[in-house]
């Protein structure tokens, strides 16, 4: 696994030199095998009650941390659709439930991408 990061350019007072990119690695041993999280709980969002939210269509896309007990923590929007919408969408990702990853059999948290998808309704 490999992941880097950035400095913040706007963190930095003037004249000085903008901070390199590190890499940071995790080592596994070839006879640990990795676990990727399941899940055991996904709770929809549901359909808006107003009229013109629940005719919007598109994704709301969160990223989230899965922790070593399942739960989801750290929710944050990378793409917003609309802010009554992304609200919805977060507050029922926060109450999925999964079965962590695993490092061998050590729990580990993970960081994760989800789309959460809006549809208009037909109105039955």
């Amino acid at each position: 696994m490999q992941f880097s990061e950035m400095g913040n350019p706007g963190s930095r007072a003037a004249g000085e030199t903008q901070p390199v990119a590190f890499k940071s690695e995790i080592l596994v041993s070839s006879v640990d095998s990795i676990t990727q999280p399941r899940p055991l709980r996904k709770v929809d969002p549901g359909k808006p009650e107003d009229e013109e939210l629940a005719r919007l269509r598109g994704l709301v896309v969160l990223y989230a941390v899965i922790s070593q007990d399942g739960g989801v923590d750290r929710v944050r929007i990378v793409r917003s659709l609309n802010p009554a919408l992304d609200q919805r969408a977060m507050d029922a990702l926060k109450r999925w439930k999964f079965k962590a990853a695993h490092i061998g059999k050590r729990p580990i948290e993970v960081q994760a991408l989800f789309g959460v998808p809006f549809r208009p309704q037909p109105n039955l």
